[in-house]
């Protein structure tokens, strides 16, 4: 009798309150993502300067340097100390016992040639410690080798350009200091390394010395063709300490005004992946705190998200209501392991779609769904069909398509609305050792679970998941443990259940033989 009953409103394809999950009936675009990690260097925006796995090397174009061996000293991102004054991180120069000279250089931030006429804007802040150094003075200095005369024919290296804060400002420790190196009106914090600075191809006199530094006008006043050398300006601006400082000092917020236009850069420990704070190396994004986020985070073609351990957390956002899944691929293939992903507090706004909410999506593409923990991500007691804590899928969604190859092992699912973990379509899908706890015996307003379901052309493995809990208690409608509707092949072996109302439904074709077409 119950049997007859589920069969007919499968048959019809209807999807309220029915069992199965529902049934796509177009294409479906991309979804919502969060904020890109990494913004594009554009001149007049922000640049995030983050570390790599590779010591003294940084994104963007910045890298560390020791002026001795670079075990005398380190350049490094990191978070501490005291209130920063952009973002959470900045840039630490390290010194050893020795004080060896240590740099770090910022290629793009000022093009090689640039005249100094065309700086328009240059600041940047600095931090020292106290009880470190012993010597207040000691601060970031910013400097850049310079040709003081791009007109001429001279391209020989002939120093370079020094801004040492203490020279023409009041500096302090434990505490952040920006520092406008192109507004001083009197005392200067600029002066040259050059004893023999060349102007019309011969040498002259040196018009800033360090015992005497000039402000940038009395620069450009004694050198108007000066810029940054053409050669040896490609390391572009530079952040130094040393020689011999001992000690960590610290620098972040560099600001470059070219012509009128202006770049800041930001040095950061982590990127952020919307509102989640993650290491990048590679092609793995790692997860460095719990988060929360209000729209769909997208992983990039190919990376993998590494959960470390940690939870996303779906919330609604200020005047609406969260849309799609919470986790995502945003490419043709995308890894998600160790990761909790949940909901809290969702509005009951039933969606239809790609804003169907879900935990893990993989839409159109191939790749590995392991060692996850999706607990909750419903929208409290709801009838949606919706709600799917693991989903892969892709067109075509029948038996005719080329399947791509997905991975779903090892993970622990409860407290979904509508299925545990979903494989529709044009999927070839290998679903191993995976915990999917339904919530029943429930009855109205919420949905009918399933704990596994293959359906529309998908083919599968199950085998080795314990599927407990799926069990609707109205004549209406039947909760399978495992469903198959109009599947391609399933295998299903080894599979634990209880509690289910059925443990397997298998309606149309489904069961036999794993068929995959890749």
């Amino acid at each position: 009798m119950r049997l007859a009953r589920f069969a007919s409103v499968l048959a019809l394809g209807f999807a309220a309150g029915c069992s199965t999950e529902d049934l796509p009936t177009s294409a479906e675009t991309s979804g919502r993502t969060g904020t890109p990690p990494l913004a594009s260097i554009t001149a007049g925006g922000t640049v995030t300067v983050l570390p790599t796995s590779t010591a003294n090397v940084f994104t963007s174009g910045w890298f560390g340097y020791g002026d001795r061996p670079l075990a005398a000293g380190l350049a490094s991102i990191g978070i501490a100390p005291g209130t920063q004054v952009l973002g959470n991180g900045n840039l630490q120069l390290s010194n050893s016992a020795f004080g060896w000279e240590v740099a770090a250089y910022g290629s793009p931030a000022v093009p090689a040639a640039t005249p100094l006429s065309q700086i328009t804007e240059l600041a940047y802040a600095t931090y020292t410690a106290s009880g470190q150094a012993g010597i207040t003075q000691q601060h970031v200095a910013l400097q850049f080798t310079i040709d003081y005369d791009l007109n001429d024919l001279s391209q020989n290296f002939q120093g370079r350009l020094v801004y040492e804060p203490y020279h023409c400002n009041a500096v302090q420790t434990d505490t952040w200091q920006t520092w406008n190196t192109l507004d001083e009106t009197t005392t200067g914090c600029w002066w040259q390394t050059s004893s023999s600075p060349r102007v019309a191809n011969a040498v002259v006199a040196v018009a800033c010395p360090q015992g005497n530094p000039c402000t940038w006008a009395e620069v450009q006043a004694a050198y108007p063709n000066a810029g940054f050398h053409p050669t040896n300006g490609a390391t572009g601006l530079i952040f130094k300490v040393g020689s011999g400082w001992v000690g960590t000092f610290h620098t972040d917020a560099l600001v470059v005004g070219i012509s009128g236009t202006s770049t800041s850069y930001d040095f950061e420990a982590y990127a952020m992946w919307g509102s989640c704070a993650i290491d990048i190396s590679g092609s793995t994004y790692t997860l460095l705190a719990d988060c929360t986020t209000d729209v769909t985070l997208s992983i990039p073609n190919g990376f993998t998200l590494d959960g470390n351990g940690y939870t996303i957390t779906a919330i609604d956002p200020a005047g609406g209501h969260f849309l799609g899944a919470v986790v995502r691929n945003g490419g043709s293939s995308a890894t998600v392991e160790n990761v909790t992903i949940t909901a809290s507090a969702l509005a009951n706004i039933c969606d239809a779609g790609d804003d169907r909410l879900r935990g893990i999506l993989f839409e159109g593409a191939s790749g590995i769904i392991r060692n996850n923990t999706v607990v909750n991500v419903n929208q409290g007691p709801s009838g949606c069909q919706e709600g799917n804590a693991i989903e892969t899928r892709n067109a075509p969604f029948d038996a005719t398509g080329s399947d791509l190859l997905v991975t779903i092992s090892d993970n622990t699912v409860s407290g979904y609305i509508k299925n545990g973990i979903t494989a529709n379509g044009s999927v070839a899908a290998t679903i191993t050792n995976n915990v999917v706890t339904g919530s029943g015996p429930v009855g109205v307003p919420l949905a009918a679970q399933n704990g596994i379901q293959v359906a529309f052309g998908a083919t599968a493995i199950v085998k080795g998941n314990t599927i407990t809990g799926n069990n609707y208690t109205p004549k209406s409608y039947v909760a399978c443990g495992l469903l198959l509707f109009q599947a391609d092949g399933v295998k299903a072996s080894a599979n634990s259940f209880s509690g289910n109302e059925r443990d397997l439904c298998n309606f149309g074709k489904g069961g036999g033989t794993f068929n995959p077409q890749p």
